[in-house]
């Protein structure tokens, strides 16, 4: 099982804070196509098609909309019909080591599912957003 680190983000306009730990990695689909192809100067250029992945951890926080509510319980995201691209460029450290540097990488998730287990009222919330 994958695991993912620890997540920690700033709701929009001050409204909440949202933390995500212990995350897995608990279903992945592979592509079902992939291409890679290459490109001066010294580019790589790799594109991924129908993936989905599916991740489950633990959710604490809190949102302010109307009133403060407590975020809590375990969060179950998935996610189907995802595409990435990823262009890189191999490079030289200045040491004279291979280096692959992150040009640009662009996704795109076809369907989302996300569901708060054991989450109270506020998680019951999360679940609207199927």
């Amino acid at each position: 099982m994958f695991t993912v680190p620890d997540i920690s983000q700033s709701l929009a306009s001050n409204s909440g804070t949202l933390r995500l730990t212990d995350v897995r990695i608990t279903k992945f689909q592979p592509p079902k196509a992939y291409q890679m192809s290459a490109a001066p100067p010294n580019q790589v250029r790799l594109t991924l098609i129908n993936m989905a992945v599916t991740a489950i951890g633990n959710m604490d926080g809190s949102v302010n909309i109307i009133a403060p509510l407590e975020l809590q319980g375990e969060l179950e995201v998935e996610a189907e019909d995802v595409d990435i691209i990823l262009n890189s460029a191999l490079e030289k450290t200045s040491d004279g080591l291979p280096h692959l540097r992150i040009l640009q990488c662009t996704g795109r998730i076809g369907k989302i599912r996300v569901v708060n287990h054991n989450g109270g009222v506020a998680g019951a919330g999360v679940d609207i957003f199927q």
